[in-house]
C-alpha cells in the first residue's frame, strides 16, 4: 500500500476542534488502509476554496483503492453495524466520523465504484457559527 499527499489551494487557517478532527480522520484513514491490497494507493488531502450552501470552507479527504463499498453498506453507512473486518473491529468507525462531522459542523460525503475504490470528502466551513462572531 501506498500513502500520498495532495492539497489545492492555499488551505490556510482553519477553525475547529483538533482531538475530534484527529479522531474522524484516524478512522477514514484505518478504513482506507485496512480496504487496500498490496500496491493499491490511498491519497489524503485537502482542497481550499470549497462552498457548500453558500458557506466556505476546507475539504479534506481520504481516497483509497480499494473495492469499493457494496450497496447495503452504503444504506446504513453511518449507521452501527457488525463488522465484517474481524479481530477488533467494532463496525462504529464510520458512525463516529458522521457524528463528529457533524459535531464540527461540516458535513461528510462519500463517493464510491465497485473495484475502483472509496473517497471520504469532509467540508469544514473556514469559521463555524460557533466562533463566528
Amino acid at each position: 500500500m501506498d500513502l500520498s499527499a495532495q492539497t489545492t489551494g492555499v488551505v490556510g487557517v482553519l477553525t475547529t476542534q483538533v482531538d475530534k478532527l484527529s479522531q474522524l480522520l484516524n478512522n477514514l484513514l484505518k478504513n482506507a488502509i485496512e480496504a487496500c491490497q498490496p500496491g493499491d494507493e490511498v491519497c489524503v488531502g485537502a482542497r481550499a476554496g470549497v462552498y457548500r450552501d453558500g458557506i466556505v470552507g476546507v475539504e479534506l479527504f481520504v481516497e483509497d483503492e480499494g473495492p469499493g463499498l457494496a450497496d447495503e453498506v452504503l444504506y446504513n453507512l453511518a449507521g452501527a453495524k457488525r463488522s465484517n473486518k474481524g479481530g477488533d473491529h467494532q463496525g462504529v468507525g464510520l458512525q463516529v466520523a458522521f457524528r463528529l462531522a457533524i459535531e464540527l459542523e461540516g458535513a461528510l460525503d462519500v463517493r464510491t465504484l465497485a473495484g475502483q475504490g472509496t473517497t471520504f470528502s469532509l467540508f469544514l466551513p473556514r469559521v463555524p457559527s460557533s466562533t463566528a462572531g
